[in-house]
């Protein structure tokens, strides 16, 4: 659900005029912070199991790379759903 949150609002973020985002900014920030703490979540147990957590490596600490992986996993969620 942090996923979906996340993009739907900075999709609309994005759209919005300058007075808008700023009334907006701190619901992204929530979202960005759910996403986040799952991606933290998912890889530590991961790690715990044993799998590989290069991509939680790769993805790094930078707030708008993982914003954007979020994307790319809302992307390609939307096209399988086809």
């Amino acid at each position: 659900m942090a996923l979906l949150c996340d993009m739907r609002i900075r999709a609309d973020w994005r759209l919005s005029p300058l007075a808008e985002r700023k009334m907006v900014d701190s619901s992204l920030t929530i979202a960005h912070n759910a996403f986040f703490d799952a991606c933290n979540i998912l890889s530590r147990n991961m790690a715990k199991a044993g799998e590989g957590v290069s991509w939680r490596v790769e993805l790094g600490e930078d707030r708008k790379n993982i914003g954007d992986f979020a994307c790319y996993l809302h992307c390609i969620s939307g096209v399988e759903a086809r």
